[in-house]
């Protein structure tokens, strides 16, 4: 979290500087414009000069956290890019799922974009909204996070082999704290269980704060977390990564094996992407997704990216690319959640 709020800082410094350098009549402060809720999408017209006002984003999650710092990041050079404002609007609840049910509601012209992450596609898998995944253009996946398993700087597990090999032989004894269950650590760690072929049993907490204290106070014995979330930690000594979730080993910790290197096709992570509603004119896709696209690439996005750690792995999909990827997504998250007994047919 300390990451996140200095990220933040930077932001808002940064924007208090764009706002400077484009004077205070600038309309860089004026609220996004309210879309006409009840105008369907087919009869929304192509806008020749799109965008000629303001853009609202919505971060499906509430201020301060992972979701809230990528959607300024990207809001700063989105909007100096298209030439409009982009303005950020938290709309959370239900696991990302009230901002999407917000955006699903919005006229298709291109005026709303919702900021989203993988509860989007295990939102679907589990119904718990009323619109899926489906109901949404995707303009790109812009992050891709990464998981890693840690262990106190006390623990007796010096590597992740010497985990698995005590795990085989003491089935359900060792304890990993994870956040909340149904979600995203619950599948990628009993993904991981099955493929590793291990019985580990996983505990469920409300916040991350709660889980590092439960590792710390030795309640459980590692604990599933990304890395901007954990370097503190692991500056501070308390904690070690034993294994990371990736492609390639991580910059950062390069002595750090990957799921991979063991044997275990594992790459799991949290994603961040942006979308518009379904039947947003193909032109107006076209300039939003490249204007993501270069947005990535901007200086200040970059800044912010470095100091919460993911810069560690590439991440950006453009729309085709990551469109295919959702669907993937959702394959693997339904069967797995199917098998937790979270899925009933």
């Amino acid at each position: 979290m300390r990451g996140y709020k200095k990220a933040l800082l930077v932001i808002l410094l940064l924007s208090c500087f764009l706002v400077l350098m484009v004077g205070c009549g600038s309309s860089s402060n004026a609220p996004a414009a309210k879309p006409d809720e009840k105008k369907p999408a087919e009869q929304v017209a192509t806008d020749d000069k799109y965008p000629s006002r303001p853009i609202e984003l919505i971060c499906a999650y509430g201020p301060g956290g992972g979701s809230d710092v990528f959607s300024r990041s990207i809001a700063i050079p989105l909007g100096k890019i298209l030439g409009q404002s982009v303005v950020v609007k938290n709309v959370s609840g239900s696991a990302g799922g009230v901002g999407t049910v917000y955006v699903a509601k919005q006229p298709a012209d291109g005026y709303t974009i919702l900021q989203n992450v993988t509860d989007m596609i295990i939102n679907d898998t589990m119904k718990r909204v009323e619109v899926t995944h489906e109901d949404f253009i995707p303009l790109g996946r812009v992050q891709h996070d990464q998981s890693l398993f840690w262990v106190s700087t006390e623990s007796k597990f010096k590597t992740m082999k010497e985990v698995i090999e005590y795990a085989k032989k003491n089935p359900g004894k060792l304890k990993m704290a994870i956040s909340q269950s149904a979600g995203f650590d619950e599948t990628m760690t009993s993904t991981f269980k099955k493929v590793a072929g291990i019985d580990i049993t996983l505990v469920p907490y409300n916040a991350g704060g709660e889980a590092v204290a439960a590792l710390l106070g030795g309640h459980v014995d590692l604990l599933h977390e990304e890395a901007g979330s954990a370097i503190a930690l692991y500056q501070g000594k308390k904690i070690k990564p034993l294994l990371v979730m990736t492609e390639e080993r991580l910059p950062v910790f390069p002595d750090v094996p990957t799921a991979k290197e063991l044997g275990y096709d594992v790459t799991m992570g949290i994603w961040r992407g942006l979308f518009v509603r379904k039947g947003t004119p193909p032109e107006i896709v076209a300039k939003l997704e490249a204007a993501i696209q270069k947005s990535t690439e901007d200086s200040v996005y970059k800044a912010v990216t470095k100091e919460i750690m993911l810069d560690q792995r590439p991440g950006y999909l453009n729309s085709e690319q990551f469109s295919q990827f959702l669907s993937k997504e959702y394959d693997t998250y339904y069967s797995v959640l199917k098998g937790l007994g979270y899925i009933k047919e």
